[in-house]
């Protein structure tokens, strides 16, 4: 008796387990399901930037000297051609004042040589009308020997006067040499030496003829030797005044006075450096001349910046993404509330460089500069750069946990008429809140949100 019972009890458990199973699968399986829909596919990464200028110009100064005047301040908005600082120049003042004398006094001395060449040349002249008025007395004594002795007199005051001029020739000449002399010119020194020469020789020669006049009983043989002797001084005077021994003077004047019209302009440059400007538009970022009273050579006055841009780096594995031009959001944290504005991607590095992560990780990024389309941001601060690298309106996302693989192809449980079914699709790119379906779903399809729920067959019915 016991065998057939616990046949029966057996036949009776297999029957209410087959029972429930179909039940089960005839019942809808409670599933978590989305119901597709197009919508806005966006690829998006934010990476930390800083605002900071592009471009900088440090201003040096041309001479030492102190700084008696700070013309700006740091933080300043200065235009090229704005006066930052003043150096002392009083020194160059002085200099420019002795050697502008030295000038004076120079053209003063030009005019002293052509003063004393005029008296020379007047001298001559006096001393040749002399001795041709000499010449003619001669003669018309050689021609009537009776009157002789009544001109002789008259003769001797003609010499004598001849004489007076040849001696304030020599005096001239004597003059002439000292200040040549006093510009160290060795051709102007050379022609003024021979100059003194002939009037030293003007003078010994009417000297001598004066004493042979003054000597009684002068025979016709003698008169004839005066004219030659008077001739030959004529001819000397005419020689002498055929050359203006001045131009040598002024010549030699005339190129001190350059030398020194050209160290007045250099020192004249020099003062101007004194006066530093700044030659580009920007903002004094650093006066350094305010914290000393020196300006030294090789040491700073004050550094210009300009063109301030957003300067962030993206790492390597995102920089093919994204293009110079490109517009991105910049979003700045305020206690009152995130300020965001647009900019565009102005420049992009050629290379990668290595830095630390806030984490203390190493990273390779590219430095990227962004132009603002709004200005007014705090210099050295910093906000999130957010780059925008896809974009696609009336796209097919779903859910990362929907996605499986069935035989390597993407997989997803479909919700037909109430019943489970495998669909394939063509896979996307990878996006924050899922994946891009390319094909095999439509807008207003089902699927289950997660692939991994148990108890997920074909042909089970199931309810959201």
């Amino acid at each position: 008796m016991k065998k057939p019972v616990k046949i029966v009890l057996m036949a009776i458990c297999v029957l209410g387990i087959a029972g429930f199973v179909i039940y089960s699968m005839a019942s809808p399986m409670s599933v978590d399901l989305v119901e597709l829909s197009p919508t806005t596919a966006r690829l998006s990464f934010t990476e930390r930037g800083v605002y900071a200028y592009q471009e900088s110009y440090t201003l040096f100064p041309l001479m030492p000297g102190e700084i008696v005047k700070l013309a700006a301040a740091q933080g300043d908005e200065v235009s090229a051609g704005d006066l930052i600082v003043v150096i002392e120049a009083a020194d160059l003042e002085f200099e420019i004042a002795r050697l502008e004398s030295t000038i004076a006094a120079g053209q003063a001395r030009q005019a002293q040589a052509r003063e004393l060449e005029q008296q020379q040349r007047q001298s001559l002249i006096g001393s040749r009308r002399a001795l041709e008025g000499q010449i003619i007395m001669i003669e018309a004594q050689r021609d009537d020997s009776a009157r002789r002795e009544d001109s002789r007199e008259a003769q001797l005051e003609y010499q004598l006067h001849a004489v007076r001029e040849n001696r304030r020739l020599v005096s001239y000449a004597s003059r002439a040499l000292g200040l040549a002399e006093d510009t160290d010119d060795n051709n102007y020194i050379l022609a003024a030496q021979t100059n003194l020469a002939q009037a030293r020789q003007l003078l010994a020669s009417s000297e001598i003829m004066l004493e042979q006049m003054r000597t009684p009983g002068m025979g016709a043989g003698f008169f004839d030797g005066q004219i030659d002797s008077i001739i030959a001084e004529i001819d000397t005077i005419n020689a002498r005044l055929g050359v203006d021994y001045s131009i040598s003077a002024v010549r030699a004047l005339e190129a001190e006075i350059d030398a020194v019209h050209t160290q007045i302009e250099q020192l004249r440059h020099m003062q101007g450096r004194s006066q530093m400007n700044t030659p580009v538009n920007g903002v004094i970022t650093n006066l350094h001349a305010a914290n000393s009273n020196i300006a030294a050579q090789g040491t700073p006055i004050a550094t210009i910046e300009w063109d301030p841009m957003v300067e962030v780096y993206v790492s390597t594995r995102d920089i093919e993404s994204i293009s110079e031009g490109d517009t991105v959001m910049l979003t700045i944290e305020r206690r009152m509330g995130d300020r965001q504005i647009s900019g565009r991607i102005i420049h992009i590095e050629n290379e990668a460089v290595a830095r630390l992560s806030p984490l203390g990780v190493e990273e390779r990024g590219v430095k990227l500069l962004i132009r603002p389309d709004e200005q007014g941001f705090i210099m050295g601060g910093s906000m999130d750069v957010s780059f925008s690298i896809f974009e696609r309106e009336n796209s097919i996302i779903i859910p990362k946990t929907a996605l499986f693989r069935v035989g390597g192809q993407y997989t997803v449980w479909v919700v037909r008429g109430g019943v489970l079914e495998q669909a394939s699709v063509q896979r996307g790119i990878e996006l924050r809140e899922g994946y891009l379906i390319e094909a095999g779903l439509y807008p207003g399809d089902i699927i289950v949100r997660d692939a991994n729920t148990q108890g997920l067959a074909e042909g089970r019915r199931v309810a959201g």
